[in-house]
């Protein structure tokens, strides 16, 4: 083969990848199969420390090579080209400053003009800020044309179960959900939650430890006998009533009177 490429810029099949060098198999427009691998170009600093490393391209997918110095033996990889009616090219609604990746685990990342950021991940989990994105995918369809429709789940790889979800901070408070769905916060300061109207803990039981041997569970038949008691001595007037005619032998109130 020889060491001069006839076009120093030309189309490429991917037939393999090598993750760990950055760099692909590929086969030249021409038909040509180049013996030496061709790295992928990388947009931004690549250095012992810092790079910006993309997906790879995968195989099948084409793209365009160069050559640099016009040396067959010096080719990089400058990124693939749509080449068929079907690909993953997602604009449903026509925005130009549309930025959009998806991966092939089914994970994927929007970010559309107005500013509205989308992100799901492969077991159905999502954060979505502002309006809600469907993504899109160009087809063939049964007429022969191109055709935008969304992006299925069945499009991507098998649905996994869902996924743990943690957020570590370096003072060390965590705030984990687990896959069945419980939601764990450690905190290594203080928590507070506050409102100018109301704060509403709704449950079955609701259970306060004060981290001593005092612990209050609040119950439904708590809620219920608060919402319900009766009183005796009750008079018109500036009196007080009578002590509450019944005291509940478990829950919140009862916890309450025996720890005084």
């Amino acid at each position: 083969m020889s060491s001069t490429a006839v076009y120093p810029i030309t189309q490429a099949l991917v037939l393999a990848q090598n993750p760990d060098t950055q760099s692909l198999t590929v086969m030249l427009r021409d038909g040509q199969g180049l013996s030496q691998p061709v790295p992928v170009m990388i947009p931004g600093p690549c250095d012992g420390l810092r790079i910006k490393q993309s997906a790879m391209p995968g195989r099948g997918t084409m793209g365009i090579v160069a050559f640099l110095n016009n040396d067959i033996r010096s080719g990089v990889w400058l990124g693939a080209i749509p080449t068929v009616m079907a690909d993953a090219i997602s604009n449903p609604t026509g925005d130009p400053f549309l930025n959009y990746e998806s991966h092939f685990s089914g994970y994927w990342h929007s970010l559309d003009q107005s500013g509205s950021e989308n992100t799901r991940w492969p077991d159905g989990s999502t954060l979505i800020v502002g309006s809600e994105f469907t993504p899109t995918r160009h087809i063939q369809n049964s007429a022969g044309q191109r055709e935008s429709v969304p992006v299925a789940d069945s499009d991507r790889p098998a649905t996994i179960s869902p996924m743990p979800i943690t957020l570590k901070h370096s003072s060390g408070t965590t705030v984990e959900i687990d896959s069945s769905g419980n939601v764990t916060v450690a905190a290594s300061g203080t928590i507070l939650a506050s409102s100018p109207t109301s704060i509403e803990a709704k449950a079955p039981v609701v259970k306060i430890d004060n981290g001593g041997t005092t612990q209050y569970l609040v119950t439904a038949t708590a809620w219920t006998w608060l919402t319900t008691h009766t009183h005796s001595g009750v008079q018109t007037g500036a009196g007080n009533t009578g002590i509450p005619n019944s005291v509940p032998t478990s829950g919140v109130l009862s916890s309450i009177l025996q720890a005084q």
